[in-house]
């Protein structure tokens, strides 16, 4: 309580920057700004003596607590407070965070801090690197009052629908052995991509779906063009037992893939049947996220499914950038095979393709 009080006191006894402006802008596109007043307290500073980083001096300015509904593994809900201080030293280095990272100032050595809060009495570290390369740190803490009431909040009405569109590059290659005649095509072309999730009012369960069309076609190996459509329906399960920042889910749901060739020399039509599709996702402290999937689909016939031989097997990887925004960046590299072989009509194919795109989340 005393380091609260002392940390008070200092902050009230800083003049404003003169560059300072009323408010600070808005960060993320979740549930806004909220008017609740926070705190910087300063706990190395509130013995009298000099602080460990003189020279880094706070605004008196209250923070600005922003909470927005995001992509985040945090059920959805991410509290950033935003704040300005200054660091005039000429040769040392300031770094600032969970992960020390650089902080650009001004020419006038002011900066603006945006710190990922995640309880009522957050600690956010800063360290300065003189000439020679010694570090000294100093703590201070991020103190809200509502924090507990902001994330409840936030969660009695948590965003539960989110969908990406991404365009990727794609390599396809397709064999097919037909009464006899065998065909092999390879081409490259741009593949649009839509993937949609919603969560259900159960916090592990969910519902997902994916499609894709091979759209353009940049080059091929024979004077044709064809063109490859996926549609993939599933529901799936989140592991309770795992904790944040892992995620695993189990999947299942049904598949369907047809192709269209415009010489109608080979191709394939209407393929479907069950899948089976785990992902496991990982978060970070920056809010960005890692996932990959391994996607197993045996091909049915009506309602029988065929030998285990025919089968599609998938996997791919994502990055997501800055997965507190409610609009983030991603990353993707999709492999998929499928292979089907007909005796009775003596029809053979396989045709495989590897994707690599990038998308945008809403």
């Amino acid at each position: 309580m005393c380091f609260a009080i002392a940390g008070v006191l200092f902050a009230s006894s800083l003049p404003t920057f003169a560059a300072e402006p009323d408010s600070g802008p808005a960060f993320g596109l979740g549930i806004g700004r909220v008017e609740e007043e926070a705190k910087i307290i300063l706990p190395a500073r509130g013995d009298g003596k000099r602080p460990p980083i003189p020279e880094l001096v706070f605004s008196k300015r209250a923070p600005q607590i922003q909470m927005t509904l995001s992509w985040n593994a945090r059920n959805g809900v991410t509290v950033l407070a935003t704040f300005r201080a200054r660091f005039q030293k000429t040769g040392y280095l300031l770094l600032a965070g969970p992960s020390l990272k650089p902080v650009s100032r001004d020419r006038d050595g002011i900066f603006t801090i945006v710190a990922d809060i995640q309880n009522s009495k957050q600690k956010y570290l800063f360290a300065m690197v003189d000439p020679s390369g010694k570090l000294t740190r100093e703590w201070i803490i991020i103190q809200v009052p509502k924090y507990d009431y902001f994330v409840q909040t936030g969660q009695k009405n948590p965003r539960r629908f989110f969908m990406n569109v991404g365009i990727g590059l794609s390599s396809i290659s397709y064999d097919e052995t037909n009464t006899g005649d065998a065909t092999n095509f390879s081409s490259f072309a741009l593949t649009p991509k839509v993937s949609i999730q919603y969560l259900m009012p159960s916090p592990y369960w969910s519902l997902g779906f994916t499609g894709y069309i091979t759209g353009l076609q940049l080059k091929s190996s024979l004077d044709a063009t064809a063109r490859f459509v996926g549609l993939n329906l599933r529901t799936g399960y989140r592991i309770p037992a795992i904790r944040e920042p892992w995620q695993v889910a189990l999947m299942a749901g049904y598949y369907y893939t047809t192709s269209w060739v415009n010489s109608g020399t080979f191709g394939y039509r209407n393929i479907g049947g069950p899948q089976f599709y785990p992902t496991v996702r990982r978060t970070f402290r920056s809010g960005d996220f890692a996932s990959a999937y391994f996607k197993l689909s045996p091909i049915a016939n009506s309602v029988n499914i065929l030998n285990f031989g025919n089968r599609e097997l998938g996997a791919g990887v994502n990055y997501t950038f800055s997965g507190r925004s409610s609009n983030p960046w991603s990353a993707y590299l999709d492999v998929s095979q499928i292979k089907l072989d007909l005796p009775a009509i003596e029809f053979e194919m396989s045709t495989s393709s590897i994707t690599l795109g990038a998308s945008y989340g809403f």
